[in-house]
């Protein structure tokens, strides 16, 4: 089983990161990549050569907030562009532990957040395909899964987590 006692065991979060890179090798694109657990506690790190300093610390920074505000933050960045309020709140709040930027996922296992993985380094879309493309290469989640921002998938469609190639759900939990 993969998940350890707080979300995605280090093998898991070491898939993802590989998947992650590559992704990013493929576009040309260099990256660094964060998975941390339910609590937002770092569970595996990886970077390319070159990728910007910056996106060395962006990207456990998005990992957290996704498992902070339990959403994506594509979603959050779309927030705080309809609500100055939102964007009030992520300024007031600790900037060393959470970011308005796009790229980190959420993990869910039906409504329990594992986790989550961040990228960091491209432009906001990169950084989410990335992410989003560590989920369909390393655990089976198909594209035709992945719900856009500002959807919530039904909770008949969740599928249950199972680290021998079976699905891991990145949406967040019916409200």
């Amino acid at each position: 089983m993969s998940i350890g006692r707080t979300g995605p065991s280090y093998h898991l979060a070491e898939r993802l990161v590989g998947a992650a890179l590559a992704e990013a090798e493929g576009l040309g694109v260099p990256m660094a990549v964060a998975v941390c657990d339910s609590g937002g506690h770092l569970v595996a790190f990886g970077r390319m050569d070159n990728t910007p300093l910056l996106a060395v610390q962006t990207a456990p920074a998005k990992a957290r907030t996704a498992v902070y505000l339990r959403r994506s933050t594509a979603e959050t960045v779309e927030l705080a562009k309809r609500n100055s309020e939102v964007y009030g709140s992520f300024m007031t709040a600790s900037p060393d532990f959470v970011v308005l930027s796009m790229g980190g996922e959420p993990l869910w296992d039906g409504n329990d957040l594992l986790g989550a993985v961040a990228a960091a380094g491209g432009t906001g879309a990169q950084d989410v395909d990335v992410a989003a493309a560590a989920l369909r290469r390393r655990c089976g989640f198909g594209a035709r899964n992945l719900v856009p921002c500002g959807r919530r998938a039904s909770s008949n469609d969740r599928r249950p987590f199972d680290d021998t190639g079976g699905f891991l759900d990145t949406r967040s939990p019916s409200l």
